[in-house]
């Protein structure tokens, strides 16, 4: 074995490939193939889109979970640990595993470079291949065609919310990114799609494929029920009848990532009751998405969300769930996202900006950040050298029963989480 500890093939795998990102499946599918890792369960769900892919397979994962069905996810990137993106059952595999895997494709490869995200994409693969599952989920890290999930023939293919975020790799419009998203789809196979106003490009390669279409708010939904706001019931449409489950109380998680979710295990006909489904979706959690902590009477709430659909998501959320106090907003953000569309979508929830630097080559200083906010008439702004920094002083500045929003990217949450959950 090259290395023998986690942090060790991380560190090498970041300096392996001579770029961090490259499109193609040429590469990795050789290696897959050499290792009999292209069907790594006896079922699989790859999961793409834009916004809510995490949520999505969190709910899955938590659905199978409750039912006592083996299942293994793959998501990327990670809030504290790398070990968060290969899960079996619901808990993170461990350091030695991980590191086996890696040894294995190392070996595999011989010649073949392979990226970070190509190494812990196999190596999720060949955990979950080495497990005999029922089910595998995998996110989607970018795009979908030529990404290296994409190795993998699904069952099903779930497409959420498609949006504009990565221009520089997928296009500057829905209808270009819709392509790339879609390419997860194959022939025949069920696509279950959260966004309830799809790109046309979307729906042309689903019927090109003669995939089965199964859209939210058309063909499913999860709607408040009459009796009860606090309560939400699954609709669908089987057979020209409408049919329905009651009990689903999520709150945390997207609306159309947990309805999909739903419609996603309707379709896999696996031996999963109603109250196991029930439990399984409001049980659903995702670190670092409207997650929430209490801190010196101070409510602190975390969410990754890093362009202006998932903004406006946020400000949606912010909205309906006001605070007796002031909201103060932690915020850090890549350069190359669309800050300015981020910040107007949530900035008439907010009452004061703590700004921070993140040490990220890719990041905006807060001094960009400060001068983006000002030119949108924002100016109650503070900046710090760092997340701790601002997270400190939006503590200074946030008054009791107030709010602290951290927001604006992983790395900006992932680090506050630290702060608060040390261990």
């Amino acid at each position: 074995m090259r290395f023998t500890t986690l942090n060790e093939w991380l560190a090498w795998l970041e300096q392996l490939h001579p770029t961090e990102i490259e499109l193609g499946l040429e590469r990795i599918a050789e290696v897959a193939a050499r290792m009999e890792l292209l069907k790594p369960a006896r079922r699989v769900v790859s999961v793409a889109g834009t916004n809510g892919k995490g949520s999505t397979v969190a709910a899955l994962e938590s659905v199978f979970v409750a039912a006592k069905i083996s299942v293994g996810s793959y998501t990327s990137p990670h809030l504290l640990d790398y070990n968060e993106r290969i899960k079996i059952n619901g808990v993170p595999v461990g350091d030695d595993i991980i590191c086996q895997a890696f040894a294995r494709i190392d070996q595999a490869r011989g010649e073949i470079s392979l990226s970070y995200f190509e190494f812990g994409t196999l190596a999720a693969l060949a955990v979950f291949a080495d497990s005999s599952l029922e089910l595998a989920l995998l996110e989607v890290g970018l795009g979908g065609r030529l990404d290296a999930v994409n190795i993998i023939d699904a069952d099903i293919a779930v497409i959420t919310r498609i949006d504009i975020d990565h221009v520089d790799w997928l296009g500057s419009d829905r209808e270009t990114i819709a392509v790339e998203k879609g390419g997860i789809m194959r022939p025949a196979i069920p696509v279950v799609c959260a966004d309830s106003e799809p790109p046309a490009s979307l729906l042309a390669m689903a019927r090109q494929l003669g995939c089965l279409w199964y859209q939210y708010g058309v063909d499913y939904s999860l709607e408040d029920t009459p009796s009860s706001s606090l309560s939400r019931a699954w609709r669908w449409c089987s057979e020209g009848e409408s049919q329905s489950i009651e009990g689903f109380n999520n709150r945390s998680l997207p609306q159309p990532s947990l309805a999909a979710a739903i419609q996603v295990v309707s379709l896999l006909d696996c031996p999963v009751s109603a109250d196991q489904l029930r439990q399984g979706i409001n049980h659903a959690a995702l670190a670092g998405r409207l997650q929430k902590f209490m801190v010196d009477e101070q409510e602190v709430l975390l969410d990754v969300a890093h362009n202006s659909a998932a903004a406006h998501y946020l400000a949606d959320y912010l909205q309906a769930h006001a605070v007796e106090g002031n909201t103060v907003a932690v915020f850090a953000a890549m350069a190359d996202k669309d800050i300015a569309g981020i910040t107007a979508e949530i900035k008439t929830q907010i009452d004061h900006w703590s700004l921070a630097s993140l040490d990220v080559s890719r990041a905006a200083k807060a001094s960009e950040l400060g001068n983006l906010l000002q030119q949108q008439g924002i100016t109650a702004i503070t900046m710090s050298d760092s997340v701790e920094e601002a997270y400190l002083q939006a503590k200074s500045l946030c008054n009791k029963r107030g709010r602290i929003l951290v927001f604006g990217s992983f790395y900006t949450v992932s680090e506050v989480l630290q702060q608060l959950n040390p261990q």
